[in-house]
């Protein structure tokens, strides 16, 4: 019988390059993060996105019309949910 990360292998076969890339904090704690139904890991990737956008980006509320920063903040919050 298959070990379930044998298994998972078969189905996921680049699932050790993805978590060393993206994941690399559960990567070195050979951890697996299965409680992800309100406290999803974020990704590197998705990670440094952030970063950059908090870094050079004044934010504002996306449910307020009262600043350029509001009103840009809604643009891209509905751009991305079309997308």
């Amino acid at each position: 019988m298959m070990e379930i990360k044998e298994q998972l292998m078969t189905i996921f076969p680049d699932q050790d390059k993805i978590r060393q890339k993206d994941f690399p904090l559960l990567d070195s704690l050979n951890r697996v993060y299965l409680d992800n139904t309100a406290t999803s890991q974020e990704p590197m990737t998705v990670l440094k996105k952030m970063y950059h956008f908090r870094r050079y980006n004044l934010r504002g509320s996306n449910h307020s019309e009262n600043s350029e920063e509001a009103k840009n903040y809604d643009h891209l919050v509905t751009a991305a949910r079309e997308k």
